[in-house]
């Protein structure tokens, strides 16, 4: 065999799987996007009412969080470039 039958049968030995995954692309029909389940935080995937108690349901208390958390103020900044006499 000389090297243009060698070169041709090598091509369409790699040609064929190559047309055959474009061919099988082509004609399957692309899956919808799926959206994934949205969850809450503080919430389970799959939420189940809790049962029913035979007991009253307990009042929120009264005293209640603070809705804001306070923070102490940053510590300051030493900035030397202020400091220079130098001209630049």
């Amino acid at each position: 065999m000389t090297k243009g039958p060698r070169l041709l049968a090598l091509l369409a030995a790699l040609a064929l799987p190559v047309g055959a995954a474009i061919v099988l692309l082509l004609l399957t029909d692309p899956d919808p996007p799926k959206e994934p389940a949205t969850v809450r935080i503080g919430e389970s995937a799959t939420f189940a009412p809790p049962p029913p108690s035979s007991t009253a349901p307990v009042p929120p208390s009264t005293s209640a969080a603070p809705s804001e958390t306070w923070l102490p103020p940053p510590p300051p900044v030493d900035d030397d470039d202020l400091d220079d006499d130098d001209d630049d």
